[in-house]
């Protein structure tokens, strides 16, 4: 089956965006859901797309829609030059037949209109292809039809164009911009756009278009004035419907406010907030509220005391019935209510507000508030597996060794105010003294004993945003993911973090990686053990993958 590429337009500034508020358009909310998630669902519905691909500003990435798309290229490197650049890099060419140019202010199309639209261009040789409508037959869909402009014989043009190679992806955007001027799209911020003046642009023959009949209206109508705002808030199904009855919100008092060190946090792959930058625990306490109320979810807050606490709250709401439970705060917290919860019929969700957030990376957890908590209105539920090291559940990570050591090491007052750089400043303090001596242990029962110098136990593939521990690994495959650290020479180490950065573990000999449903750590060497970042204790340890043990909304 053919595939494409869907380039988003979502840099347009309309008069109905500019009256609410909301810049640019994508951000306008129908039904509380900006119009930017509403693209993004109704491609993600389709067959036939492949790749999401979105030409807007970096005000959208705090959108819960963004989690899906492959890339986003500013306005300002939108160029004839560079596209092909931007969309792709050298090692990695095209792997669809072609791409589908589209505003997302076109939410009125179906998942389905798109597949069959597509299935017609698979079967023409053009560069450039838009469906078109009898005016009349419009005009049934809506009144304001005869604004429309007429492209020939009584023809409407819709509002997507598509076209088989990336160089036309300019061309194909000045044509919807010929046929719907009302749209801006040759504009951003009063400024036209470089890459849509070439020569092919200007000069398009009008035999190099090819106009795909078809009677499906809703092509040929956006939101972009207060009138199709209007009809869209009629015509569409509200999004949110609240699935729980009974709801409980979890949160540490301490989470949400430490500083931001962005070289530490590019280093780490750390995602911050870029909508709520909030530090004030009133303040961040009080916008969650806020949101959830927005969604209609309607919890009970309470504040944890400790980690112990939260485990507890969260043990009697799954003994009381609870439906689901919402954690906000980092890593520890979300473990610590996992531990309450683990192997009920409670639904879990999470709003992270830690300093690494791995739970959320795993999961494709939104970081910005909203985005979180419009994740839990959607509802979308799946089953996980769990870590299980002795008795205590984790997550996503448990590690034996020096990580475990530093995590212990690192003071949590140091870690609340300077976040990931807490870690670092504690790695390098005591990496020289540290005495680095073997890990030895057994998976599955088997008798052959091996070891290394530091062992991470993993749930899931990441480490960090930009430190992925196993790319294959998955948090409902039943297995856990062994990585063993075979050396223990400091400049193996350093190279060790470059090879996680950029993904290529196999490569060097002396990374060990394994996938087991068991592993035994010995007590020789009394190392340090954490679970989800916090320190646990010391070996032996007993390590078990707990299949399809956790509910957790993503």
């Amino acid at each position: 089956m053919n595939t494409y590429t869907a380039i988003i337009l979502a840099y347009q500034y309309h008069e109905i965006s500019k009256k609410n508020g909301m810049h640019p358009s994508a951000l306008l909310p129908v039904h509380g859901k900006p119009m930017f998630n509403w693209i993004i669902d109704i491609l993600r519905g389709s067959t036939k797309i492949r790749d999401l691909i979105v030409i807007g500003p970096e005000t959208l990435d705090g959108l819960l829609g963004m989690r899906y798309v492959t890339k986003r290229i500013s306005p300002a490197n939108a160029t004839v030059e560079n596209l092909m650049v931007q969309f792709f890099s050298p090692d990695s060419p095209p792997q669809n037949n072609g791409y589908l140019v589209i505003p997302s202010e076109t939410i009125f199309i179906k998942s389905a209109e798109i597949d069959h639209v597509l299935s017609e261009y698979d079967l023409i040789r053009s560069e450039i292809a838009v469906p078109v409508i009898e005016t009349d037959k419009l005009k049934q869909f809506h009144e304001s039809a005869p604004e429309l402009i007429q492209i020939k014989d009584n023809l409407v043009s819709g509002l997507i164009a598509i076209t088989k190679e990336i160089q036309y992806i300019g061309s194909a955007i000045t044509v919807l911009n010929k046929f719907h001027p009302e749209q801006n799209l040759l504009e951003y911020r009063d400024q036209t756009f470089s890459f849509l003046t070439d020569a092919f642009s200007k000069h398009l023959p009008p035999d190099r278009i090819k106009l795909l009949h078809t009677s499906m209206t809703s092509f040929f109508i956006s939101v972009n004035s207060a009138k199709h705002f209007a009809l869209a808030q009629k015509l569409l199904t509200k999004p949110y419907r609240n699935r729980f009855s009974k709801i409980k919100l979890i949160l540490n008092p301490k989470s949400g406010k430490s500083k931001r060190f962005p070289f530490i946090g590019k280093l780490l792959g750390v995602r911050y907030r870029s909508i709520d930058t909030l530090f004030s625990p009133h303040q961040f306490q009080s916008r969650i509220l806020e949101y959830l109320n927005e969604f209609g979810i309607d919890a009970e807050l309470i504040k944890s005391k400790s980690s112990e606490n939260a485990t507890e709250i969260a043990r009697n709401c799954s003994k009381s019935n609870y439906d689901l439970v919402i954690a906000t705060g980092g890593d520890g917290t979300i473990n610590s209510v996992i531990n309450g919860l683990a192997g009920t019929q409670t639904t879990f969700a999470a709003i992270p507000a830690g300093t690494v957030n791995v739970f959320a990376l795993q999961l494709n957890i939104p970081v910005e508030i909203r985005s979180a908590c419009e994740l839990i209105a959607m509802g979308n539920v799946k089953q996980i597996d769990l870590g299980k090291v002795n008795e205590h559940y984790f997550s996503c990570l448990s590690g034996i060794g020096f990580e475990a050591y530093i995590m212990n090491k690192t003071r949590p007052d140091i870690k609340g105010k300077i976040g990931p750089a807490a870690y670092v400043l504690s790695g390098i303090r005591h990496f020289f003294g540290y005495r680095f001596s073997k890990i030895y242990f057994t998976i599955d029962n088997k008798p052959q004993r091996d070891y290394g110098y530091i062992i991470v136990v993993s749930n899931g593939k990441y480490y960090s945003a930009n430190m992925i521990l196993s790319p294959a690994a998955s948090m409902e495959d039943g297995l856990l993911d062994i990585i063993v650290f075979k050396s223990k020479n400091p400049i193996s180490f350093l190279r060790y973090f470059y090879k996680l950065e950029n993904v290529k573990l196999s490569e060097y000999p002396d990374i060990k990686h394994l996938q087991v449903k068991k592993i035994k750590i010995e007590k020789h060497g009394n190392h340090y053990v954490h679970v989800d970042g916090e320190h646990y204790g010391h070996t032996p340890v007993e390590i078990d993958v707990v299949p399809s043990s956790l509910k957790v909304i993503c």
